[in-house]
């Protein structure tokens, strides 16, 4: 039991003693499925620990469903991926709002938006002028960074590309291999991202090739540096060098929850988090009114595959 002025536990509390934030813990006592299903269960055994009683007039508040001018929320989402425009459809629902597909040329983008009745725009597209998201009549959160630049929107990421290729180099060498090799496949077009991975594996003296497609070409690289381990930037990468006959152990800056990457080592991008991040920032927006772009980097999560140690 925790001490207070009544000797109540409160949700702040319950945040300190299980490391997340005020907000995560009323989330998740409230069955929202924004909160992933091992935090909740952390959180409701941190609150038994602590003998929180949860107090009937605010959870009756918090079981309402968020409205916008007396209305419920829809929210026009522009994204790549199926399976993240299906995970925030869902994460929406949860909180009684709608998340609807939106596809049409970037310039028109918001218009359409507001043709299809939504009080908010969530967009992940390369290649974006983000210029044209500027004083946008709608909050809308970005997915994509196009820039270095502070974005003209809010922007929600997943991950933070220098600290995520440290860590897999380390984990590399954690693993008792001392010589590896990074064979990172930058995009088209080239990302500033790109330059940052490039330039973090170079500065950990890992000799680095930048695949676009010539496997002789990177599995002569590989052969010539006498690799004993890879970094790549995806699994899809190994099985082109397997076929050069290049058989290394490896991680991988970016693998998904698909079942083919199971077997893989690497930084799993946290798509239930950014989510959930995403649909707090839009319900600020509408409650609170414009407020300045915030940038949000939602760290991932690390996979431990056979492909590193087996």
């Amino acid at each position: 039991m925790v001490d207070g002025m009544a000797g109540r536990v409160s949700l702040k509390d319950i945040a300190t003693e299980t490391g997340v934030s005020v907000s995560t813990v009323s989330l998740a006592l409230a069955g929202d499925r924004r909160v992933t299903a091992s935090t909740r269960d952390r959180i409701r055994a941190a609150a038994d620990k602590l003998g929180y009683v949860r107090d009937p007039i605010l959870a009756s508040l918090a079981a309402g469903r968020f409205r916008h001018a007396g209305k419920p929320v829809r929210i026009a989402v522009n994204l790549e991926n199926s399976g993240w425009s299906n995970l925030l459809r869902q994460q929406a629902e949860a909180m009684g709002m709608t998340a609807s597909p939106l596809d049409g040329p970037v310039a028109r983008i918001q218009a359409l938006a507001v043709e299809q009745g939504a009080a908010a725009l969530v967009i992940n597209r390369r290649g974006v002028d983000v210029s044209l998201l500027s004083g946008s009549a709608l909050p809308t959160v970005l997915w994509e960074d196009e820039g270095p630049a502070a974005p003209p929107v809010d922007l929600v990421e997943t991950c933070e590309w220098w600290t995520a290729t440290a860590g897999a180099i380390e984990r590399v060498r954690a693993a008792g291999h001392r010589n590896p090799v990074a064979v990172l496949t930058p995009a088209r077009p080239r990302h500033w991202h790109d330059d940052i991975r490039l330039a973090c594996a170079q500065a950990m003296g890992v000799p680095t090739y930048e695949w676009r497609g010539d496997d002789a070409e990177a599995a002569a690289f590989v052969i010539r540096h006498k690799a004993d381990a890879l970094v790549v930037g995806m699994p899809h990468v190994h099985e082109h060098l397997q076929k050069q006959g290049v058989h290394l152990p490896l991680a991988s800056l970016i693998v998904h929850a698909d079942p083919w990457f199971a077997q893989y080592a690497g930084w799993k991008p946290d798509q239930e988090h950014r989510g959930q991040v995403t649909l707090e920032i839009i319900e600020q927006r509408l409650r609170y009114g414009p407020r300045p772009p915030r940038r949000i980097v939602i760290p991932p999560q690390w996979q431990d595959g056979k492909s590193l140690h087996g």
